[in-house]
């Protein structure tokens, strides 16, 4: 709320098995019950771990599970490196560059309309390159397609909003790792750390921090694509290409 977000709860696992994530679950459900608390979040968000996904799946089989948008378009920045696409991609004139750029516009649609707009407004015309073949293979098998790993569902929102993101919990893991100086610090220094984040959050609970200007703007410039394809000044393919070039994954 307020634009701040608060971490309540700090789990410890051995690994990043489904297991391990239902055992920290389990964990939680209990504690809320000990405490007479109510749990009911609107939805559950995280990155693209199959093993998470299908812990909450199994635990909170009714709340619905949304993946993180930046976390999408660094695992899609990834799979171009790795196909040796990069230095094409940077070329902001070529057709492979415009090609693999516009598809990161694809998680704005609402998630019924993502797949025809992949196969109609995308593969139709793509480059003549097994490189970027490939990278759609990659997209349609693990992200796209009805068997699909991570379907639409999961990462498509048309909603004008930026913070789909759990970038959230990277800034807090980037800062709690500033507290220590080794890279396995004893279990007081732990605690000493914890103490500290403690003090900080009943800060951040008192404050109510505005929007970024930057974030302002985005959010802006989504709405009007949106009323622009929604009163059909401009097409589909158009919307998707036109607000990919507000949130290309940083290289």
């Amino acid at each position: 709320a307020n634009n701040v977000f608060i971490p309540l709860m700090f789990f410890l696992l051995p690994n990043k098995l489904q297991t391990s994530y239902e055992r920290a679950f389990s964990f939680l459900l209990e504690k809320i019950k000990s405490l007479n608390l109510n749990f009911a979040p609107d939805s559950i968000r995280v990155d693209f771990e199959p093993a998470i996904h299908d812990a909450i799946k199994k635990m909170f089989p009714h709340i619905p599970v949304f993946g993180c948008r930046f976390h999408l378009g660094q695992s899609w920045w990834r799979k171009i490196q790795s196909l040796g696409l990069s230095t094409e991609y940077r070329k902001f004139d070529s057709s492979i560059s415009i090609f693999l750029r516009s598809l990161f516009g694809l998680p704005f649609l609402p998630p019924n309309a993502v797949s025809d707009s992949f196969v109609f407004d995308f593969v139709l015309i793509k480059p003549d390159d097994a490189r970027v073949t490939k990278f759609c293979d990659y997209l349609l098998d693990t992200y796209i397609s009805e068997s699909a790993l991570f379907s639409p569902s999961i990462w498509a929102e048309y909603l004008p909003c930026v913070s789909r993101t759990t970038n959230n919990c990277e800034s807090f893991h980037s800062k709690f790792n500033s507290y220590f100086y080794t890279s396995k610090p004893n279990i007081f220094q732990f605690t000493e750390a914890i103490k500290a984040v403690q003090t900080e959050i009943y800060i951040k609970m008192r404050s109510t921090l505005p929007k970024s200007k930057m974030t302002l703007e985005r959010e802006q410039f989504l709405n009007d694509k949106m009323m622009l394809w929604k009163n059909r000044n401009i097409d589909r393919h158009q919307f998707v290409c036109q607000v990919s070039s507000k949130f290309l994954p940083a290289y």
